[in-house]
């Protein structure tokens, strides 16, 4: 069953992945499906209620972050943060949620200093999700995260 919940989740953050690369956007829809599975499996699985609801934390905060900066950080990253929790559960999820933040805080970096470099600086903006799943795949590689 553990496997099964890893299936899935892998699947969504590939499917979420692609969405943010290509579309800049991830669909709230298919979030609420892999939250809705991911709860099921939770629980299923044995899972306690403390842990679920401490699970939730690192979404609910992205959430609060997503409307305090009026969409600057998506909704569908919110979505995904908790849909992680759920699936991850929060101390990890909080590891890799850093570590993506930091990992997109260099990129940025180096992307502003390019485009100083060769004559002007625009707005940009990065897939996190994108680069939360990466974070999340080499850790599953090599396990820098519990």
């Amino acid at each position: 069953m553990l496997l099964l919940r890893e299936v899935i989740f892998y699947i969504y953050g590939l499917v979420s992945a692609f969405e943010d690369v290509k579309h800049r956007s991830i669909g709230v829809l298919s979030g609420g499906i892999a939250f809705a599975v991911g709860t099921i499996l939770f629980f299923i699985t044995g899972g306690k209620a403390a842990d679920y609801l401490l699970s939730l934390i690192p979404g609910a905060l992205i959430l609060i972050m997503s409307v305090l900066s009026r969409g600057r950080i998506g909704l569908g990253d919110a979505m995904f943060i908790s849909v992680s929790g759920v699936f991850m559960g929060m101390e990890k999820t909080v590891c890799i949620v850093i570590a993506a933040w930091f990992a997109c805080a260099i990129t940025g970096l180096f992307a502003c200093l390019w485009r100083f470099a060769s004559g002007g600086v625009k707005t940009m903006s990065l897939p996190f999700v994108t680069v939360f799943f990466l974070v999340m795949a080499a850790d599953k590689a090599a396990g820098f995260f519990m």
